[in-house]
C-alpha cells in the first residue's frame, strides 16, 4: 500500500457492534475513505455497514440493498469438489455436516454437493444432511461432535462425511475415535477452508477445500485501487481448489 502512497489501518471487531462502532469512528477521524470489509463466512451484511463517505469492496460477504463491489469464493464449486473427490474414490453412502441452513454459504455448497452426486446417480437423503452448527456470529451452537457420533453409531453408517469447515472435520475425527473407527480406513473425512493449523496438523492430514483468502484480499485491494465498480461485473468470484492429504480413501467394501 505504501508503494501506492497510501497507508493501511486494520480492525477486527470479532462481531461486536460496539467494537465495530469504535473502528468506524477511528477511520473517520483519520480520513479513511476506502474500506475492504471482510467477514469470516459468506453472508449478507447491509445492516452492519455504516453510512458516510466510505467506499467499500466487500470480501466473503454481499449486500442485497446496494450494488457494492464484491469478492467471493466459488462456494458452489467447493461443494462440488468435495462430492466429486469422494465419489471418485467410490463412496456412495455420504453424509454432510453443514452450517446453519439460513446462511447463503450453506445453500451454495449444498447445491454443489447435490448436483455433483445427482450427476453420478448417488442419492443424498435428507436425513444425511445435518445442521451441525446452528445460529451465526456470537450465537452459534456447535453440534458437530454429537451429530457425527450419532451418524457413526447408526446401523447404516456413512463411509464418508463432508464437513462445512476444518474445525468441524476435526470434531468428526474425535467422533470417529470415540466409536472406534479409523480414518481413512473406516471413514473418509473432507473439510473446507484449508486452515493449516488444523488441516496440516491432524493425523492423518485432512483433505480439504482451499478457501482462497489471500487471493480474495488481493483482488479486493486491486478493485479499490482501480476505483471499484458498481456495474454488471461488480462481483468477482475466486476459484476454490481441492487440497488432497490422507483423510480420504476408497470405502473398505470396495
Amino acid at each position: 500500500m505504501e508503494s501506492q502512497g497510501r497507508h493501511l489501518l486494520i480492525g477486527n471487531s470479532n462481531d461486536d457492534p460496539a467494537v465495530a462502532a469504535d473502528y468506524w469512528r477511528m477511520f473517520r477521524e483519520h480520513g479513511v475513505t476506502e474500506i475492504v470489509y471482510a467477514t469470516v463466512y459468506h453472508h449478507e451484511v447491509t445492516d452492519t455497514l455504516p453510512g458516510g463517505n466510505f467506499r467499500f469492496v466487500l470480501v466473503n460477504c454481499y449486500s442485497d440493498k446496494e450494488r457494492l463491489p464484491t469478492v467471493l469464493a466459488d462456494e458452489r464449486e467447493g461443494g462440488r469438489l468435495q462430492a466429486a473427490h469422494l465419489a471418485d474414490l467410490g463412496h456412495r453412502n455420504i453424509a454432510v455436516l453443514t452450517f446453519d441452513s439460513a446462511l447463503m454459504v450453506t445453500s451454495l455448497r449444498l447445491d454443489g454437493v447435490r448436483s455433483e452426486l445427482k450427476s453420478r446417480g448417488i442419492e443424498l437423503p435428507k436425513e444425511r444432511v445435518i445442521e451441525a452448527i446452528s445460529g451465526s456470529d456470537s450465537f452459534q451452537q456447535d453440534h458437530a461432535f454429537e451429530s457425527a457420533v450419532q451418524l457413526l453409531r447408526g446401523e447404516d453408517r456413512p463411509t464418508a462425511i463432508i464437513c462445512a469447515n476444518d474445525q468441524m472435520a476435526m470434531q468428526v475425527f474425535g467422533a470417529a475415535a470415540e466409536v472406534g473407527l479409523r480414518i481413512p480406513r473406516d471413514l473418509s473425512v473432507i473439510g473446507f477452508d484449508d486452515f493449516k493449523m488444523i488441516s496440516a496438523k491432524l493425523h492423518p492430514g485432512l483433505t480439504t477445500i482451499d478457501l482462497p483468502y489471500f487471493e480474495m484480499g488481493r483482488e479486493a485491494v486491486r478493485r479499490l485501487l482501480k476505483g471499484g465498480s458498481t456495474g454488471p461485473s461488480h462481483s468477482t468470484t475466486i476459484p476454490t481448489r481441492l487440497v488432497e492429504r490422507q483423510s480420504c480413501a476408497p470405502p473398505r467394501a470396495a
